[in-house]
């Protein structure tokens, strides 16, 4: 190893390795590795965008994958697409021609869609092909959550979490320059993809949601504590006697307990209403997804509804229980 030197001074070939003195490219190097271990490397990335994909921009991204194949001496090559449904059937298709046959009017919405491409390249200073795989997998937010309300327990649950995560591509590769242009193509095309817009506000909440039941007890206790105390002469009588005190005590300490604990039942519920609510992400490939993005979108509404009506309804509650130890006296 001592007799291998890397020269710093890179040329638009790459980096050069000196070998006894004798210059020798990087991608040689990497061939010669491949052929000896067998092993190829792999890059990949996570994808969390909220995507609205249909059956064009999938053409676009094997349009961009085969037009980058163009600059290089291929050999073979193959794409296969599988298609994953809710009711737990696959569609797998030996091309993307074949795929491009798929049909719409299914009504079982697709929950993740799996596109392999492989291919035998011939580098220039390398005489051997090299094996290179390309796997984009892209999920359906709506499809899973759909899939989850037949579930139950911690399959729900494990459905809500991997749903945060709408795709993944790997790369596996024997020559890295070639592996980064591929991720920049699929990096470039995916950026070009349709969003979902992000509510901030949302988000917000979501941030703080774990603290609105404790906030809805204290604000509740809080308020109800005032009423009675600003009415005491009401409920307890111009003239207190030993009885209308320890009347008047009971009633508020129930009165307090109980709408503080109706408080804390309502603000879980607004918790889990909030951390329900999630954006819409997914794939637009037959006449079921279309109806799981409505589902979603119904849902979605769902949840806002209940969080606006049940603060709505904890602050008819705090109005309610002042009026109510206003009007309510004890003892003569």
């Amino acid at each position: 190893m001592s007799g291998i030197i890397v020269d710093q001074n890179n040329d638009e070939k790459g980096e050069v390795v000196s070998v006894a003195d004798q210059p020798v490219s990087m991608k040689v190097i990497q061939s010669i590795y491949n052929e000896i271990t067998g092993k190829t490397e792999k890059i990949g990335k996570s994808l969390s965008d909220d995507h609205d994909i249909d059956i064009g921009a999938l053409k676009q991204l094997n349009i961009k994958i085969n037009q980058m194949l163009e600059q290089y001496n291929i050999v073979s090559k193959n794409c296969s697409v599988t298609l994953y449904h809710v009711d737990d059937c696959k569609n797998q298709y030996s091309s993307f021609e074949r795929f491009e046959l798929y049909d719409s009017s299914s009504m079982s919405p697709c929950e993740n869609i799996q596109l392999e491409y492989n291919f035998l390249i011939v580098l220039p200073e390398t005489k051997k092909p090299q094996s290179y795989k390309i796997i984009v997998n892209l999920h359906s937010r709506v499809a899973l959550k759909l899939k989850a309300e037949s579930e139950h327990g911690i399959s729900r649950r494990f459905l809500r979490i991997v749903a945060r995560r709408t795709g993944q591509y790997d790369i596996e590769y024997v020559d890295y320059t070639v592996a980064r242009n591929f991720q920049t193509a699929i990096d470039q095309w995916y950026a070009s993809v349709v969003k979902g817009k992000e509510n901030k506000i949302i988000q917000l909440l979501q941030d703080k949601s774990e603290h609105f039941s404790s906030i809805f007890r204290i604000l509740t206790v809080a308020i109800v504590s005032f009423a009675i105390v600003n009415n005491a002469e009401s409920l307890i009588g111009e003239s207190p006697t030993l009885q209308s005190v320890f009347l008047g005590g009971i009633f508020s300490f129930s009165l307090i307990y109980l709408l503080g604990m109706i408080a804390l039942k309502i603000g879980s519920f607004t918790e889990r209403s909030i951390d329900v609510h999630q954006a819409t992400s997914g794939l637009r490939l037959n006449m079921g997804d279309k109806r799981a993005f409505e589902n979603f979108d119904k849902s979605n509404s769902k949840s806002i509804k209940g969080a606006v009506w049940s603060t709505v309804l904890v602050i008819a509650i705090n109005i309610f229980s002042t009026y109510l130890s206003s009007f309510l006296a004890f003892g003569s």
